[in-house]
């Protein structure tokens, strides 16, 4: 409000004042900055990044809203906060990405132009593909479990902490390691055969801390991968029918003989025990 009053040589003074009101517009720009990512800096594809920063409006106006973007400034959206302030991103594509952010102050002036960095986002390495396939039965138990991932690997950061093998019981199954860096493929064998109709699980380690499985230039796996697998069931099986018997059950030879047999099995298995024919009740029993 602006008053105005006269005063003349007789000390008469103007009552009341001439008055008027005028509205003061600001028109400052707010501004606002970015505290993190920093410029320049790597982050990864798919993986939550919390941009931050804080705003402020020299004008001595208020800051309403900050908005972000993350496309080159082609679209913005609000951010939470407005002095300080953050907004979640998750990079969809890989390479270099432009991050900017605008304040707006309660009169609708807006930062012109938004601060801006650039951040790389790059790929951490996947796993495209394991054996035997998660959930799988009746494999094998002389398989061993293979991983191939999406990218050359750091061979240093395959070892036996970063790849795990356990049994039911969560045991370490002793193993074998070996990296195949024309494919990218990890390969576990077990240093004995795996036990019949158990669940055995293969973990990978990932995520930021080590133990982890790293690419060539340090990027870990995003988290840890596991998947399980059960061998195939423990089923009885004879070479001869329970009903077999020889044609002279009984023969009074009074010569020791020795018997013996051979056998070759198409497939994995264990011998769980081996009977022999007695001759009958007159023996005690039909098969010992």
């Amino acid at each position: 409000t602006i008053k105005s009053r006269a005063l003349d040589t007789s000390g008469n003074q103007q009552d009341p004042p001439a008055e008027v009101t005028v509205t003061v517009q600001d028109a400052t720009r707010p501004t606002s900055t970015i505290t993190s990512p920093t410029e320049g800096a790597t982050v990864l594809i798919g993986t939550p990044v919390a941009i931050t920063g804080t705003a402020s409006d020299p004008g001595g106006g208020l800051v309403v809203r900050v908005e972000v973007s993350v496309d080159g400034g082609a679209t913005f959206s609000a951010a939470a906060g407005t002095n300080a302030w953050s907004f979640n991103w998750t990079p969809s594509a890989p390479g270099q990405a432009p991050i900017k952010s605008r304040a707006v102050d309660k009169t609708g002036n807006q930062q012109d132009p938004p601060a801006e960095i650039t951040v790389t986002v790059i790929s951490p390495p996947q796993v495209a593909s394991v054996t035997p396939a998660p959930g799988a039965t009746n494999v094998s138990i002389g398989v061993a479990p293979t991983a191939t991932f999406s990218k050359p690997l750091d061979p240093a950061s395959i070892n036996a902490s970063t790849v795990l093998l356990r049994d039911a019981a969560n045991n370490p199954v002793p193993s074998t390691l070996s990296y195949r860096a024309s494919d990218f493929t990890v390969t576990l064998t077990p240093q004995q055969l795996l036990k019949l109709g158990q669940t055995y699980r293969v973990t990978l380690k990932g995520g930021p801390a080590a133990p982890n499985i790293t690419d060539g230039a340090g990027t870990p796996l995003p988290s840890d991968y596991a998947w399980s697998f059960t061998t195939k069931p423990l089923l009885p099986v004879t070479i001869w029918a329970p009903t077999a018997k020889p044609a002279n059950p009984i023969s009074n030879d009074t010569d020791a003989v020795e018997l013996g047999l051979k056998f070759r099995s198409d497939s994995d298995g264990l011998i769980t025990g081996v009977r022999f024919y007695k001759g009958g009740a007159a023996n005690g029993g039909e098969h010992m």
